[in-house]
């Protein structure tokens, strides 16, 4: 759990999640297209990281990683977000994934 592949490409998931909640504040979008920017950003990084661990199930900090993106975006309220506009299938994607998300920053919390 601890090559080289598996943290690159953790790093890249956290990564490209920083862009685009960077780009959710730094563009100059209405609030409703910052909201699905950051949501959706939420989406696929929470998706990236469920992929890696499914991929290679490890004991490490991923539902921390989790908790953190969503503590990140959590001033979007993403939790009523509709995920039609990030793409096909993220509606039920993102239902789960949320729910994990919830679960795991209840856990964190609580620890």
């Amino acid at each position: 759990c601890h090559d080289l592949e598996y943290f690159r490409t953790k790093q890249e998931c956290e990564h490209q999640f920083e862009r685009e909640i960077r780009r959710s504040y730094d563009e100059h979008h209405d609030p409703a297209r910052s909201r699905e920017v950051a949501c959706c950003a939420l989406m696929r990084a929470n998706q990236c990281i469920t992929n890696l661990h499914n991929a290679k199930p490890c004991e490490d900090v991923s539902h921390e990683t989790l908790a953190h993106f969503s503590r990140k975006a959590q001033k979007w309220n993403c939790e009523n977000f509709d995920y039609a506009p990030c793409g096909s299938g993220a509606s039920i994607t993102s239902a789960s994934i949320l729910l994990l998300v919830a679960l795991l920053a209840f856990v964190v919390n609580r620890s």
